[in-house]
Order: structure tokens, then sequence, then C-alpha cells
């Protein structure tokens, strides 16, 4: 599996038509996060696997490996995030800007989109195909459970070397 894919579905996984809700109500079973704001030194370098223009940093834990992992990915305005599934269930809160995200194969930001502002997350079942679109610059959090991995609906969407 490669790393493209991992950070990729972290960030695309954040499009679960679930009902969005504050950062600090947490599902049973949800891991805990203690950084939900970016910390200023943290590290960002481009997201593997997601198309370009995407910075990831590591939170904590490894998305490559087994177990718990957090990550937090930025994402310029009018950054879009095709149509994809990953194999883990994972939580998004947004810490800064607006995401849209959508469920379904088709990019549709005309359909039933959830809006998600600071401090709201969503939690995005395993292998239900979604996309995501940050409306301004907009860094979210990722908490999901490793080896992530990211499968686009339409493999031409993938970045090259993902797929």
């Amino acid at each position: 599996m490669s790393t493209g894919r991992l950070a990729l579905g972290l960030i695309l996984a954040a499009t679960v038509a679930c009902a969005p809700r504050d950062a600090d109500e947490q599902p049973p079973g949800a891991m805990a996060t203690e950084d939900t704001a970016a910390p200023a030194t943290q590290e960002w370098v481009a997201a593997p696997g997601l198309p370009a223009g995407a910075q990831m940093a590591v939170i904590s834990g490894n998305p490559g490996e087994p177990g718990p992992f957090t990550v937090h990915l930025r994402f310029p305005n009018d950054y879009r995030v095709p149509p994809h599934t990953h194999p883990a269930a994972e939580t998004v809160t947004t810490v800064s800007g607006l995401l849209h995200v959508g469920m379904g194969r088709t990019y549709d930001l005309s359909g039933n989109i959830t809006e998600l502002g600071p401090g709201q997350s969503i939690d995005l079942p395993a292998n239900d195909p979604h996309f995501a679109h940050a409306a301004g610059e907009t860094v979210i959090e990722v908490r999901s459970t490793g080896p992530f991995q990211i499968n686009y609906v339409n493999p031409a969407d993938a970045p090259a070397g993902t797929q």
C-alpha cells in the first residue's frame, strides 16, 4: 500500500453524509484528541495520495501502520477531493475554514452536502463513497485506525502512483 493512498483516504474520508456535531461530542468508542488546533511547530508535507495542493501533518500515530492515528490536512481554497472509499471508519473535524462533504460515487456539490465549520465533526463509515470540497483555506483533523488506504471510485482521479 502506498503512503499516498493513506493520506488521501484520510482527507477524503471527511465526506460522509452524517450530521455534523461539535468536536467535543465524541461518540462511544471514538478516539479522543488533544490537538484540534494545529501546533505552530508541526511539519507540513505534500499529502500523499491526494490531488496536488493538499498538505499533511502527522499529529500522532502512523497512518501506514496498524493502530490509531491523527493527522491534519490543509487544503487551499476551492480544493476538491474526488469520490473515493477507504477501508476504515474515520472522524473528521474542521479545525479552520469550511469543508463541504458529499456522499456518493459522483462529485456533485448541488446535491445533499454537509457543511462543516470550525469545531464541527463528521463520522465517516468505512467503504462508503464520498467526496470533499474546501471553501477557503481549510484545515481538517482526521482520526482513524491504520493502516489507512484510499481507493478512488474512478481510477483516473487517482494521483499518479497511488492506484
